[in-house]
């Protein structure tokens, strides 16, 4: 079995209209609640073994604030391939993960997430910004990971987490 954490940058800010998306940082809100999936990962004990993250400055700030805060000392790996990819790109990314890893983040961007999400479940979840989903694959190997293969455990956002203050 492969464990799939998928991870949508927290909200990014846009009062710089004219800025490259690319370079778009995160919001006073995306900075607050990145670390608040941080927090609950490290309340449910999740470490993943691997960590991928788009290269694009507010999945890199997002996944900065999450391992700080879940005190996880993988380093991410970081790609540009992962910024504006889409569930087939996604999908031959999981598929090419080390079987060394049983489980797995991937940090990124919708539309390619939620799509990569209801690929893998049989079912569509919406991810807003700052949301982490658990997927438990049935699988040995990630190269088998495929259409319907994994089961939705729980999905979280950080307004989820932060409403319940």
């Amino acid at each position: 079995m492969k464990h799939l954490y998928l991870l949508r940058h927290a909200k990014s800010d846009w009062d710089i209209p004219a800025m490259k998306d690319f370079d778009r940082p995160l919001s006073a809100r995306g900075e607050h609640e990145a670390p608040l999936i941080g927090r609950e990962m490290q309340k449910l004990g999740i470490h993943p073994d691997t960590i991928l993250c788009s290269s694009a400055l507010r999945t890199r700030q997002t996944i900065d604030e999450v391992i700080n805060a879940a005190k996880i000392t993988n380093l991410p790996h970081f790609s540009d391939g992962l910024y504006g990819a889409s569930s087939n790109d996604l999908l031959t990314i999981v598929k090419g993960i080390s079987d060394i890893s049983k489980s797995a983040m991937i940090c990124g961007h919708n539309p390619g997430l939620e799509e990569l999400l209801g690929r893998l479940t049989g079912n569509y979840h919406s991810m807003t910004t700052a949301c982490l989903a658990s997927i438990d694959l049935r699988c040995g190997h990630w190269e088998n990971a495929d259409g319907n293969i994994g089961s939705l455990e729980w999905i979280v956002s950080g307004k989820d987490l932060d409403s319940k203050k």
